[in-house]
């Protein structure tokens, strides 16, 4: 069966089915033709009988034998009988005489041959019928016995021309249904299995002729046609890919020779240590200019020859912890003193990836010289000491607003406005915080250590200050450096008091706060009539210097400016709250151009309300989160605790209006709208 090809298979399929249904008709045709022709036998038998038995009523009533067996002659012209006896019953009626046997084959038969003739013939039908005269008196009785021979012969017959005609019928079938299925679906099947063939030598241009068939036969075509397509198509991007990898490969090449260049020449150490002995593997110039070992001697150190004894321990540690982290890419910078061969030290910034360094594993670390900045750091120690004091000082002035107005919103079952209060002051501290770094950043970049620097040289030649800067080429350069240097200081000096001034206004606003809070909470659900545009704009101060920060461009559509009963900390707490998400969003999205569009605008479908949005281009908010945003306690941010939305949404109800949120999506950006009616 399995060496059969599928024409051989089906075909013997059909056969056998067709031969078995033939034969359960035939074995059925069979028992009903025996079941008729045995009924008919048995009739034959009983009307024979009957027959006999009111026909020789007569002739034994006058004892006339030979009409007796005439009449019994007159039965064998029926082949199927094979005897007659007839008994009389005589002068005695407890007697019963022989009077005639007649067997087929037989003349003349003696009544002792009926006896040999019955047990040689056992299987004979047989009925017995008395005679009786007048419906009273027996005369006799006669037996009538029949062959089945005939019945048998007729039953092979009907079986052999059954068998005849089935053959035929099951003859013209089969060549029937194998021409229908060769042309049907052999021969296309045939063409499908050599076009497959075909291409899979990788012959892909075979047209199928079947495809435009509407059975399963053209289904599977055009299935197969679709399928070497999609080969095809694979196989152009196949090879579109090799040619990518090529050209990437070259690439990767170009770029590593590259940076192969850019190792040996940059300004930093850099040096390539064992993952495990952490025994130096290489380094570029920069670290033999640096620590003053030549390149083979460093070869001989391991890392922990280049720091102090005491620091030895807290290198080991920190690796340890690079080689636990699952995120092997993240740049933790530790800061360390490193020896140098001369004996001296100095402080550096290393910063240690994880990497792959000719088939092994390695640390890559780039150690950056920050002695001059811990220098600069020890000088604005007193600017930043006082700073932070001030800083504790209105901290302190918070703390104590903070509790003063906890205990009010509790006295006055608002202890959720507290809350919020604290979160709207964290998010201006942040403006307070990048102020300060922007001042920390401009004082560690600041000219003063270069000047010092000039003021030595100067100091050094203070005794023959003509001769040095008529004949000194280093005196032409000091002089060109100083007045420089004087435009510098005076930019850093304005830079400082500008975010000197912003620290100022930052503070300002967060006791405006807390003056708004206090307030508020001296007078629970007090509602004016204000100007909301004022009120945005004191919002957009509030985040002005973090806005700024991060290149976001604000735009203002105010379409009208209208004069609203609200409660003004309420308003403002919320659009703090709309501003940073939307900040905080179009940073995260990391596009080129970073909006956020505050407007102002009447309801088109209700003319009484005013409608306030705030849009940003940023991340968008995923269609799952839009029903949980004003939800308490949801926050998609890592630091998030998810009470800023919702005690926006409870503000809204409070004033009577009501905020809603709209995005398309991941990175479609978001609109905040906040409706108002106008009470008037």
């Amino acid at each position: 069966m399995v060496d059969m090809n599928l024409s051989q298979k089906i075909n013997g399929i059909i056969i056998v089915t067709i031969a078995l249904v033939f034969l359960v008709i035939g074995i059925f045709e069979t028992t009903q033709t025996k079941r008729n022709l045995e009924n008919e036998l048995h009739e034959m038998l009983e009307d024979v009988s009957e027959r006999l038995s009111k026909s020789l009523i007569e002739p034994l009533w006058s004892l006339d034998y030979n009409v007796i067996k005439d009449y019994i002659s007159s039965e064998f012209n029926n082949k199927n009988v094979v005897a007659i006896v007839v008994y009389d019953s005589g002068t005695e009626l407890s007697k019963n005489l022989l009077a005639a046997v007649k067997i087929r084959g037989i003349n003349d038969t003696p009544p002792s041959a009926l006896k040999t003739f019955l047990k040689a013939n056992p299987a004979l039908y047989s009925k017995q019928f008395y005679i009786l005269k007048n419906n009273t008196i027996n005369l006799g009785r006669v037996n009538v016995y029949l062959t089945d021979k005939y019945v048998k012969e007729q039953i092979k017959k009907d079986i052999f021309y059954f068998i005849l005609q089935s053959t035929i019928i099951l003859a013209v079938i089969v060549i029937t249904l194998g021409i229908f299925l060769n042309i049907s679906i052999l021969k296309p099947v045939k063409n499908l299995t050599k076009v497959s063939q075909i291409i899979a030598r990788g012959d892909l241009d075979q047209i199928l002729d079947d495809t435009l068939r509407k059975d399963e036969i053209g289904i599977l075509a055009k299935s197969f046609s679709n399928m070497r397509d999609a080969i095809r198509e694979k196989i152009q991007d196949l090879n579109l890919e090799i040619q990518t990898r090529k050209k990437a490969e070259n690439n990767l090449k170009k770029s590593e020779e590259k940076y192969r260049k850019l190792f040996r020449n940059i300004a930093d150490p850099i040096f390539i240590f064992d993952y495990d002995t952490y025994a130096f593997l290489g380094c570029n110039q920069a670290t033999i200019d640096k620590y003053g070992w030549s390149r083979e001697e460093l070869l001989l150190k391991t890392v922990f020859q280049l720091h102090s004894d005491s620091e030895i321990e807290k290198a080991k540690s920190n690796i340890q912890k690079r080689k636990n982290q699952i995120d092997f890419d993240k740049k933790d910078a530790f800061e360390y003193t490193h020896n140098k061969k001369d004996g001296s030290t100095i402080v550096v910034e290393v910063n240690s990836a994880i990497m792959e360094f000719e088939g092994k594993k390695a640390f890559l670390s780039i150690a950056r010289d920050i002695t001059e900045r811990k220098r600069a750091e020890e000088e604005l120690k007193k600017h930043r000491t006082r700073l932070e004091e001030l800083v504790e000082e209105k901290a302190a002035e918070l703390k104590t607003a903070q509790k003063e107005l906890i205990e009010k919103a509790h006295r006055a079952g608002m202890a959720e406005m507290a809350t919020n209060s604290l979160h709207n002051i964290g998010n201006i501290l942040n403006s307070v915080n990048i102020s300060n770094q922007i001042l920390q950043e401009t004082i560690y970049a600041s000219s003063v250590n270069d000047l010092r620097e000039a003021n030595n040289l100067l100091s050094q030649n203070i005794d023959n200050l003509e001769n040095f800067f008529l004949k000194n080429p280093k005196g032409n350069l000091l002089l060109e450096y100083y007045l420089e240097v004087g435009e510098r200081l005076f930019q850093e000096n304005e830079t400082m008091k500008e975010h000197t001034d912003r620290l100022k206004n930052k503070i300002e606003a967060i006791m405006e706060v807390i003056v708004a809070q206090q307030s508020y909470a001296g007078a629970v659900g007090l509602t004016e009539k204000m100007d909301v545009v004022e009120i945005i704009e004191s919002a957009i101060v509030m985040q002005r210097s973090v806005i700024e920060k991060h290149n976001i461009t604000l735009i203002r559509d105010f379409q009208v400016t209208p004069k609203l009963k609200i409660q003004k900390a309420k308003l403002l707490h919320i659009l703090i709250n709309l501003i940073q998400n939307a900040k905080d969003a179009v940073i995260k999205s990391n596009k080129p151009e970073r909006t956020i569009k505050i407007s102002v605008e009447k309801n088109s479908s209700l003319k009484s309300a005013y409608l306030i949005k705030v849009c940003d281009n940023g991340i968008g908010i995923p269609d799952g989160n839009k029903t949980e945003i004003f939800t308490h306690g949801f926050t998609t941010k890592k630091n998030g605790h998810g009470f800023g939305l919702h005690s926006c949404a409870n503000y809204m109800t409070e004033m009577g209006g009501a905020i809603s949120v709209e995005s398309n999506g991941k990175n479609q950006g978001t609109e905040f709208i906040l409706k108002f009616e106008d009470q008037d």
